[in-house]
């Protein structure tokens, strides 16, 4: 246990505060859901308490999980139980540094990387390393499951530091981060980074939704 608790997260753990966020979906559809947490992060933002804030899906720690099997384009299809598979993650602008994740090269996500444009995607080191080690990663290319689909590619815009998700005995595992107008879901988590408390930041989120 108290190995475990040395080992770093890759994540500020100190003053953050989390609010997870659930829409019906009998009501938003997924452009509507979209619309919804691009307005909630823009109030959050412009607020004193949580302008250090950002969406995010899954939360680190929080139970729940998502993860794909992936592609380098350009290298042979590997065989049906050799697939290479990464954690999935859904986030908005700014959720690398409201957690104090280290961006290592390239650039953060904006909610102009639309589901309707380019699909372009952060990874961690992990999946950099091993998908091109001693390259430089930026604009190289994957895709989801195990094949060169034009239509499934996804451009790398830039590298993270690694951090753990679920488990801190663990090594990091490769990661993928999407934009979340780009790998939208009806709930989210609201993390922030403030001294203001978490009755403050409870307030605050409740009010900005």
């Amino acid at each position: 246990f108290a190995r475990l608790r040395a080992v770093d997260p890759g994540f500020v753990v100190k003053s953050v505060v989390l609010v997870g966020v659930s829409l019906p979906q009998t009501r938003y559809n997924t452009p509507a859901q979209v619309r919804f947490f691009e307005q909630l992060h823009e109030r959050l933002t412009a607020n004193t308490v949580t302008q250090r804030a950002a969406l995010v899906f899954p939360t680190p720690f929080g139970g729940a999980n998502a993860a794909g099997g992936y592609h380098v384009v350009g290298t042979p299809p590997r065989a049906r139980g050799d697939r290479t598979v990464a954690q999935l993650s859904s986030v908005s602008p700014g959720y690398f540094q409201t957690m104090g994740i280290p961006l290592l090269k390239g650039r953060d996500l904006t909610f102009a990387d639309r589901g309707d444009g380019p699909s372009n995607v952060v990874v961690n080191r992990t999946l950099a390393d091993r998908a091109w080690p001693g390259q430089d990663p930026i604009g190289k290319l994957l895709s989801m499951g195990n094949s060169d689909d034009p239509n499934a590619r996804l451009t790398v815009v830039g590298v993270v530091a690694d951090s753990r998700r679920a488990d801190l005995a663990a090594a990091p595992e490769p990661a993928i981060y999407f934009s979340l107008t780009q790998f939208t879901l009806p709930f989210m988590g609201v993390v922030v980074r403030t001294e203001a408390g978490e009755s403050a930041v409870a307030d605050a989120v409740r009010a900005a939704v």
